[in-house]
C-alpha cells in the first residue's frame, strides 16, 4: 500500500516583518497538483484606521501657507485631520488651520502675513486614515511543495494574520483504492471467482499432486484464457497472479500430509497506479 499523509495540516503566522503582501510557505512533503485542494481558516487583527502624529511649527519671518511632508495617505478622500494650534502672535491677527494639502503634504495657514519678531505657531496633528477597503487574505496552493498567502496592503506594527491551512491530496487515496480492488480480485479469484485450476498431475494412485490457480479479473477473461498454457508463458489477458500447488500425500491414510501454494507470476502490486 502506499505510504502517505493525506492530509497536510500547518498555521502561517504573518506580522509587520513579512514585508510586501504574499509569503511562500513549503508543504511537509509534496502533493499531486491536479488532485490536491486546499482549506484554510484565516484570523485577522487589522487597525481599521491609521494615524500619523506630528508637530509643524513656524517662527519669525514665516509666511502663509507652510507646508510639511507627512507618510502618503492611500486617497485624500480616506484622510482627515485634527490639529490643536498654540500661538504666540501680537495685534489682532489670530487663527491659523492645517489641512490636506495633498497625499504627502500638509498645509498650515494664518492671517496676517509674515510673523513679526518674537512671534510664533505651533499646530500638533493628527493624520487619520480610514480604510474604506476590505483588508482580506487568501491561499492557495502554488506547485505540489508549496503554498502561498497573499493579503491586501502591507502589515503595520502591531498587525497579524493567521491562517489555519489544510491541503487534501485525493489521488493518493484514489491509487490506495486500485489496490485494494486489485488485491480484493486477487482473493476472490483463490477462493474460486474467476479462476482456472490447470496443469494438473497425479500419482499413481490417482491422487492430485500439483496444479496451478490462475487467478482473472473477470469472466470473460476466463472464458478466453488458454488452458494448460506453458508454465514460463507471459499474463494472459485479464491474468492477475498464478500459484504453484503441491500436495504431499499419506500412502497409508490416503490423505494430503500437506498442501502448499506458491505465487509464481503477479501482475504488479499497484496496477494502474503512477
Amino acid at each position: 500500500m502506499s505510504t502517505y499523509s493525506l492530509v497536510k495540516r500547518g498555521v502561517i503566522s504573518l506580522t509587520s516583518a513579512d514585508a510586501g503582501t504574499s509569503k511562500d510557505v513549503d508543504l511537509s512533503g509534496a502533493v499531486k497538483t491536479g488532485s490536491a485542494f486546499i482549506t484554510a481558516t484565516v484570523r485577522s487583527n487589522r487597525k481599521p484606521i491609521k494615524v500619523q502624529r506630528g508637530q509643524i511649527v513656524v517662527t519669525e519671518a514665516a509666511t502663509s501657507p507652510t507646508t510639511a511632508a507627512i507618510t502618503a495617505v492611500a486617497a485624500l478622500a480616506q484622510a482627515h485631520v485634527n490639529a490643536q494650534i498654540r500661538e504666540t502672535r501680537a495685534g489682532d491677527s489670530r487663527g491659523a488651520t492645517v489641512k490636506l494639502s495633498d497625499v504627502d503634504e500638509l498645509s498650515l495657514e494664518w492671517l496676517g502675513g509674515a510673523l513679526a519678531a518674537g512671534e510664533d505657531i505651533v499646530a500638533e496633528y493628527e493624520v487619520i486614515e480610514h480604510h474604506l477597503t476590505r483588508q482580506g487574505a487568501t491561499l492557495h496552493l502554488l506547485d505540489e511543495d508549496t503554498v502561498r498567502a497573499e493579503w491586501d496592503t502591507e502589515l503595520e506594527a502591531g498587525e497579524t494574520i493567521t491562517i489555519s491551512y489544510e491541503v487534501y491530496d485525493l489521488e493518493n487515496l484514489g491509487d490506495d483504492l486500485k489496490e485494494i480492488l486489485f488485491r480484493l480480485q486477487k482473493v476472490l479469484g483463490i477462493q474460486g471467482e474467476n479462476s482456472i485450476q490447470d496443469l494438473q498431475t497425479y500419482d499413481q494412485a490417482g491422487n492430485p499432486t500439483s496444479f496451478r490457480v490462475r487467478v482473472f479479473d473477470s469472466e470473460d477473461s476466463v472464458d478466453d484464457a488458454t488452458i494448460d498454457l506453458p508454465e514460463g508463458d507471459a499474463l494472459e489477458t485479464g491474468e492477475l497472479s498464478r500459484y504453484k500447488v503441491t500436495l504431499d500425500w499419506d500412502g497409508g491414510r490416503n490423505r494430503p500430509k500437506s498442501i502448499v501454494s506458491v505465487r509464481t507470476h503477479l501482475l504488479t502490486p499497484t496496477p494502474e497506479v503512477n
